[in-house]
Parts: C-alpha cells; structure tokens; sequence
C-alpha cells in the first residue's frame, strides 16, 4: 500500500463528517487493476480554522489581507486560464486583492510553475458541484511534489457580457467553455440564443472585447460571452445579466498547493483538514478494510 499524505491544510472548514471524494478504477491488460482511493479526513472545528488560516501562510501573508513576503515583494500565485477566469477570480476572493495573479494555458503549467519557484501557490479546482471531481489535478497532485495548505469553496455565478452599447436584443450567439454554455442551457434556450463552445469563458470575453478571433458568424454587435464578473470588468464589458446560470447552487472547490507544507506553524493541539492517496490491488473489500482503519481509530 502507498500512502501520501498531502500535509494539514487550512481552508475555511465546515465539514465535520468522514468524506469519501472519488473512487476513479483503472482497467489494464495486467492481472490486477489499481483503485486510487482520494480520502480526505475532516479532523477540524470552524473556531480555530481562521487561526490556523493565518498561521499556515505566515510570514508571507500580512493580518490585514495583503500578500507579501519577507521583502514586501508581491505573492506570486499561479492559475488556469485567461484572465478574469473563474480560478483568477477565485485566487483573489482567497487571498485579497494584492497578489499577482498568474494564468497559464494548462494545469500542469501550474504546477511547474511552483515547482520551478516560478510562483509560490497555485489556485487550482478540484472538485465543481455540478461537473464532479477534476481528475487531472488529482493526478498532476501525485505526479508532483507539493503541498495543499489551503482550501476555499468559490460560488460560480455566471454573467452574460456583450460590448458597450449592445443590448441584449441585439444578441445572436453566446460564446463561452461548454461547461459554462451547458450551466446556461435553460437561459440561452428561453432568449432563443445559440450556444457556441470555445476554450476558455474568461478568453471568450476577451475576444468580445477585441472583436478577434471570434467564431463564425460572430461579431462583437451580435454575441456574447458569458463569464465571471472580474472578466467583465477587465475586458471593459456591459454586464446584460449576472446569474444566469440555471442552478444556483454551483460551487467549486479550489487548493492552494505550495512547495512547502504549514506543520512547522501549528502547534500540536491545532487540528486542521488532512488529504491521503492510498492505491489498493485487486482484492476483495480492500476498500472496506482500509476505510475501516479510519473507523477503528475513531476518525470522525
């Protein structure tokens, strides 16, 4: 059995149960099949979870919000996407605003951005409501060696941006990720608009607002993006509609990996959240035999 423990986290916790997270199985031509069991722990209480908040990241986040080293040199934290992406927006929400902000076109950009001491933290999603788990980081996490040390639950609300002067009668076409067009399906259907899928909803803005690159048949005066807020706001567009997307109960959860873990500032009576990777063979209640470790030693 191999076991990585991915060090104590401190996000803002509110679960106090015993969470099973995801079960992906994995077929090969071998004699065995390996089950990569994500089991996170929730060993924390909401009274202390802002101290050790605080602790964890010191001395490189301030009391009063700001991100700033030794040195007073901004945080550098890197994310997924463009610009105004919902994991931009989600890096700001947790750590304030005085942080720069990094996008990279893919998750593993991300991680060896902090392996390379490019950045400090990634901000990356792990897990959306909605969609599920986000399996590629699950594995990128094993894959390299870096520390979740924070967690934060990012509620996605969904804007419909258009070009100044535009109204919303104007619009044809609504461009966004396919995630983000099929969060929008009952809102886009009711205006009669036609969905078309791109690569990213903060990119998608971009291109309303620089009128480039925009898919056929699109124009600036006829199309739409839907994004976050923050993307509207830097790409300078007119906000048609905020929420439209169809449940509102769409959350994402988001880690801050680091390269070093925060046990060296908790003390030993602090309880906090920890994550553990087990792989089991091929057998018979292996699931059960190592969920009921978690049992026999009272883990709640």
């Amino acid at each position: 059995m191999f076991a990585k423990l991915s060090g104590l986290s401190a996000g803002v916790l509110q679960d106090l149960n015993f969470a099973f997270i995801d079960v992906p199985t994995v077929s090969s031509t071998s004699q065995r099949m390996r089950t990569i069991v994500t089991i996170t722990v929730l060993l924390a209480c909401l009274d202390v979870a802002q101290a050790v908040w605080d602790a964890s990241l010191s001395p490189t986040i301030s009391k009063r919000g700001g991100a700033v080293n030794d040195n007073s040199r901004m945080l550098r934290v890197v994310y997924q996407g463009e610009s105004g992406a919902y994991s931009d927006a989600a890096t700001r929400e947790l750590l304030g605003e005085n942080v720069v902000a990094i996008g990279r076109p893919s998750f593993e950009d991300c991680f060896r951005a902090v392996a390379s001491m490019e950045c400090e933290y990634a901000c990356l999603p792990v897990e959306n409501s909605l969609g599920g788990s986000i399996h590629e980081n699950y594995d990128l996490m094993l894959r390299y060696d870096l520390t979740v040390v924070g967690e934060h639950e990012f509620r996605v609300k969904q804007c419909l941006l258009a070009k100044k002067g535009v109204k919303r009668d104007d619009i044809k076409y609504a461009i966004s990720h396919p995630q983000a067009l099929a969060q929008c399906d009952n809102f886009l259907r009711g205006l009669g608009i036609t969905p078309i899928p791109t690569y990213d909803t903060a990119g998608s803005a971009k291109m309303i607002s620089e009128g480039k690159e925009l898919p056929e048949n699109c124009t600036p005066e006829n199309t739409a993006a839907i994004a976050s807020s923050l993307a509207g706001k830097i790409y300078g567009l007119n906000f048609l509609d905020i929420g439209i997307e169809d449940d509102d109960t769409n959350f994402t959860r988001f880690l801050l990996l680091a390269r070093k873990g925060v046990v060296q500032h908790i003390s030993k009576d602090t309880t906090a959240k920890t994550s553990i990777v087990i792989t089991l063979t091929n057998t018979p209640s292996a699931i059960k035999n190592e969920l009921a470790c978690s049992v026999n030693s009272r883990l709640d």
